[in-house]
């Protein structure tokens, strides 16, 4: 473990080009109009589209990330934490990411668990995107103290 108890810095720049529907028209259920003598529509006529077409938006976006690993308990396994935060110079986009991952038997990290947040910029006609959070697992993703994935 002695190896794992340094702490990496590591800073990026991303040229990030997405093709994404906004969240209000994605996935949109659409039924026909119901006829006098029809009291309700079965689901059978209802469908599920996207109403609008992809956005695309383009831009630059700037990260930091901080990885510290350590031994929280004898009974734990070895633990890598990091901390990441980025920002979309276009959308003016914050985000911030804190994976806790634990080494397997074989002493690499590769899994555990992650916390995401994201805050702050604009949707594709301007108005301002809600903050977004989310928590799951992460399996078999290969990470060490170096900035390897």
């Amino acid at each position: 473990m002695a190896g794992h108890r340094r702490t990496t810095f590591i800073g990026s720049v991303t040229y990030l080009r997405d093709d994404d529907i906004e969240k209000p028209f994605r996935n949109v259920r659409i039924c026909p109009p119901q006829q006098t003598s029809q009291v309700f529509v079965t689901d059978g006529a209802c469908t599920t589209v996207n109403i609008a077409a992809p956005v695309r938006t383009e831009g630059v976006v700037l990260g930091g990330e901080v990885r510290q690993g350590f031994k929280p308990m004898w009974i734990l396994p070895d633990t890598l934490l990091s901390v990441s935060v980025t920002n979309n110079l276009n959308t003016e986009e914050w985000g911030l990411a804190i994976p806790l991952y634990f080494a397997d038997r074989s002493g690499a990290f590769s899994g555990g668990l992650r916390f995401g947040h994201q805050w702050g910029g604009r949707n594709a006609d301007g108005g301002r995107k809600a903050a977004e959070s989310v928590f799951g697992g992460v399996v078999g993703a290969k990470v060490d103290l170096s900035g390897a994935r």
